[in-house]
C-alpha cells in the first residue's frame, strides 16, 4: 500500500487510479490462469491426439498384413484350382 498512498491524497480521483491498478492486477492475474490452464488442456489434447494416432496406424497395419494375407490365400486357391483342372485334364486325355 506505500505504492497507493501518494494516490490516495489525491482524493476521488486517486482512489480511482488505485481501484483501477487493483482491477488490471487481478484481470492479470486471471488471464495468467486461464493461459497456463489453456496450455494444460492443449498438451491434454495433443497427447491424445498422439495415442489415437498410434491406434490408427496399428490398426492399418494390421489391415494391409490381412489384406496380403488374403492375397496369398486366394494365390494358393488359385494355383490349387489350376492344378486340380491339370490332373482333370491329365486324367481325361489318358482315357
Amino acid at each position: 500500500m506505500d505504492l497507493a498512498q501518494p494516490f490516495l491524497r489525491e482524493g476521488l480521483l486517486g482512489a480511482i487510479i488505485v481501484s483501477l491498478g487493483g482491477v488490471v492486477g487481478y484481470l492479470y492475474r486471471e488471464i495468467k490462469f486461464k493461459d497456463k490452464l489453456i496450455m494444460e488442456l492443449q498438451d491434454k489434447r495433443l497427447l491424445d491426439s498422439n495415442q489415437y494416432t498410434i491406434s490408427f496406424t496399428s490398426v492399418a497395419k494390421e489391415m494391409v498384413a490381412s489384406n496380403r494375407d488374403a492375397v496369398n490365400a486366394y494365390f494358393l486357391m488359385q494355383k490349387s484350382i489350376d492344378s486340380i483342372t491339370q490332373i482333370l485334364q491329365s486324367i481325361v486325355i489318358n482315357k
